[in-house]
């Protein structure tokens, strides 16, 4: 995640946003608490949603997620350019050829 946290400063101005998803299991009552702690001892200070799994089918019919952890990325326009994993140098490349647009 500190890859993600870099691209966002570095890019913020262009208009790069960066949001995160925790999907904790079900039943998992200390998942959403673990996962603000994580955040915050890696200094992590992106926007963080905590997904409701009472809601996960329709979460991930919406996104199309097949797998985890997993990039979804957008263009200005809000249409989905990418979904799927990534290596950095990748990644930042198919976010800079967005942010062009």
């Amino acid at each position: 995640m500190p890859h993600l946290v870099e691209m966002q400063k570095k890019y913020a101005e262009d208009g790069l946003v960066i949001i995160t998803v925790d999907a904790e299991r079900p039943g998992d009552k200390d998942g959403a608490r673990r996962a603000v702690e994580f955040l915050q001892d890696a200094n992590i200070t992106l926007t963080n949603i905590a997904w409701d799994w009472a809601d996960a089918a329709t979460w991930e019919k919406k996104t199309e997620i097949a797998a985890y952890p997993q990039y979804l990325l957008y263009g200005r326009d809000g249409k989905r350019v990418f979904a799927g994993y990534e290596e950095k140098p990748v990644l930042e490349r198919m976010v800079l050829e967005q942010l062009k647009k």
